[in-house]
């Protein structure tokens, strides 16, 4: 297993980092980002894509079809239920497919509606073909 060193000097440089605010990558960052030690094997720092589920692909297509909706409208296009609907959401979102923009009037709590991210369009052009 590979060690890494940094000097003195090295490390209280990436302390300064948490006084200022601002990110101070280690001189060897591209290096490690690539790769990172899991026991004897090596693997990619970046995990693998999760496949999407059915449920997460209808209500994707959904989406781009229909973007800049109140997302709970989302419920009947895709034809999932409320509680598939509440646990696909999170992953959709962390997983970078849709954006959720807040949309308020005045009175009561805001909208979400959501829009479509490239990678969502990129994913469901390349499923029509």
């Amino acid at each position: 297993m590979e060690k890494i060193v940094i000097s003195n000097a090295q490390a209280d440089a990436t302390v300064a980092s948490l006084v200022t605010g601002k990110v101070i990558k280690a001189p060897d960052y591209d290096r490690l980002c690539q790769t990172f030690l899991t026991g004897n094997s090596i693997e990619s720092c970046h995990p693998a894509e999760q496949k999407l589920t059915d449920s997460e692909i209808k209500l994707l297509q959904a989406v781009v079809k229909s973007p800049m909706l109140q997302a709970t409208e989302y419920i009947r296009l895709a034809h999932v239920s409320p509680n598939t609907f509440s646990k696909i959401r999170g992953s959709l979102l962390e997983q970078n497919y849709i954006r959720e923009h807040l949309v308020g009037n005045t009175r009561g709590r805001p909208a979400k509606v959501w829009e479509p991210t490239e990678k969502a369009l990129e994913i469901m052009n390349g499923s029509d073909e």
